[in-house]
């Protein structure tokens, strides 16, 4: 969590949880450079138009745009960042062209097929991320559609 304080440097708290727990290693490596996305991008935001007196939270639960659509626009793009600091572009046009051509499919997928499943998979692997941050990083790329 980023707690941001107009005027002052911004608080990251990490759950400690994560640096023992290696079963959370994907939660890990995607909080990481979620929180300094915030910190890199955002701090200047709330030193800007906010009041010193006002004190704002970043919330995991705000990222995905609810089903009215309606997102928390930095929560949206911290993850973006997140994503595209451990998924790097060049590097995911790489592997889903590797893909596509082994398994003679064209981008882009429909992520319910088994391909599609399979290029999530494989993703997730090469990148050492969940299979929702491979699957969201595809479909923002235009790999995977729904």
């Amino acid at each position: 969590m980023t707690e941001f304080f107009p005027g002052y440097k911004p608080h990251v708290s990490i759950a400690r949880e994560l640096s023992y727990q290696h079963w959370r290693e994907h939660r890990k490596r995607s909080t990481l450079p979620h929180e300094y996305g915030h910190v890199h991008w955002h701090t200047w935001l709330f030193d800007r138009y906010c009041q010193r007196s006002e004190r704002h939270k970043c919330l995991r639960a705000q990222i995905i745009p609810p089903v009215n659509g309606k997102a928390d626009w930095l929560e949206w793009h911290a993850g973006f960042i997140s994503g595209a600091m451990l998924m790097p572009r060049s590097r995911v046009q790489l592997q889903v062209g590797a893909f596509c051509a082994e398994r003679r499919v064209e981008v882009p997928l429909d992520e319910r097929t088994i391909e599609g499943q399979l290029m999530i998979q494989r993703t997730g692997e090469l990148f050492r991320v969940s299979s929702e941050a491979a699957r969201v990083r595809l479909r923002q790329r235009g790999y995977l559609v729904s």
